[in-house]
């Protein structure tokens, strides 16, 4: 009787491990579809502006179609995808791409779009899938310093002593005005000479 019994509840066990281990071995259709996405965001100004790489995976051999895309914060000129292709054979995920933007004072950002695949899972329904947030929390490039026009620039001698009173005229005039005196002069010796002349004539009448 006892004999009868245990090999009851070896049967019932190994049942239960051949059961788990097939469930394992073969998964079933609707658990392999799944579509996941992820983002990574570097600033790429002194303004605080981020651009922020998204990805998302199809990891089943069906194609599926992405539809309501909504991101927060939203970016009118965001490209998002319309479908992920079917993953090929032997790989573990198809990937697409696309970049969105956010800035200040935006501090996270995050990615939702509802999957259907193209072998109708999941039936009467779509598959909601939503990012983690993103931080938007690392460092910016610094803003690079305009030069100011007097950098570099030596400073001008300074003057010393009493300041000297400004030279007009050119200098071709000082032999003008040398010239001049001199026919002054002549002039007025020959004035001088006719006037002694004319003394003298009458002198003598």
């Amino acid at each position: 009787m006892r004999e009868k019994f245990f090999r009851g509840v070896a049967a019932v066990c190994l049942a239960a491990v051949a059961s788990v281990g097939l469930s394992a071995t073969f998964p079933t259709e609707a658990s392999a579809h799944a579509s996941s996405v992820s983002g990574k965001a570097e600033c790429v100004d002194a303004a605080g502006k981020w651009k922020i790489t998204w990805k998302l995976s199809n990891n089943y051999g069906s194609a599926v179609t992405i539809s309501n895309v909504a991101l927060e914060p939203a970016d009118a000129l965001a490209k998002p995808p319309n479908s992920i292709k079917a993953r090929a054979d032997g790989k573990a995920e198809e990937v697409v791409q696309f970049v969105s933007t956010a800035a200040k004072p935006a501090a996270q950002a995050r990615l939702a779009y509802d999957a259907k695949w193209a072998d109708g899972y999941p039936q009467n329904r779509v598959d909601h899938v939503v990012s983690a947030w993103i931080k938007l929390d690392g460092p910016c490039p610094s803003a690079t310093p305009t030069p100011s026009k007097s950098a570099g620039a030596s400073p001008s001698p300074s003057t010393s002593g009493r300041p000297s009173l400004p030279v007009t005229g050119s200098s071709g005039t000082l032999p003008m005005v040398g010239t001049g005196a001199v026919l002054i002069a002549g002039g007025a010796a020959l004035v001088i000479a006719l006037r002694r002349r004319r003394r003298v004539t009458f002198v003598a009448e």
